[in-house]
């Protein structure tokens, strides 16, 4: 059932971030996790062209509204994003997993610490050194 292999894939996801900040608490955190989340939601807006105007609009149309309900924004992003590939002609399983791989891939762990810490430096990270 897709529910057990997601939840599998989101274990082995969180094996790898523990093993990647072994000791370090910070990557645990919501709001580290959140940061790093819109950090890569907006890497991919900006790859199907919507500029920094877009954003702050968007940003300004969320922040006016009441706060959503965890569950269902997790959902809709799921959809969401579901759906944005589905226009793009690309799998999200398939490119979560190609992503996962290369992650997991011992010989680029400095270079992802590394950009944490450059990220912790310009006041956009957790405490994560």
């Amino acid at each position: 059932m897709f529910v057990d292999l997601f939840e599998d894939i989101q274990k082995r996801t969180w094996a790898w971030c523990e093993k990647m900040f072994h000791d370090r608490t910070a990557w645990r955190g919501v709001e580290e996790r959140g940061r790093r989340f819109f950090e890569e939601a907006t890497e991919l807006v900006q790859v199907v062209g919507l500029s920094k105007e877009d954003l702050h609009k968007i940003i300004d149309y969320v922040y006016s509204r009441p706060v959503g309900d965890v569950r269902q924004e997790i959902g809709g992003t799921m959809v969401c994003l579901a759906l944005l590939a589905e226009g793009l002609g690309l799998n999200v399983g398939l490119e979560y997993l190609t992503e996962l791989k290369r992650v997991e891939n011992p010989s680029i762990w400095e270079k992802i610490r590394s950009k944490q810490f450059a990220k912790n430096q310009a006041g956009i990270g957790g405490a994560i050194e």
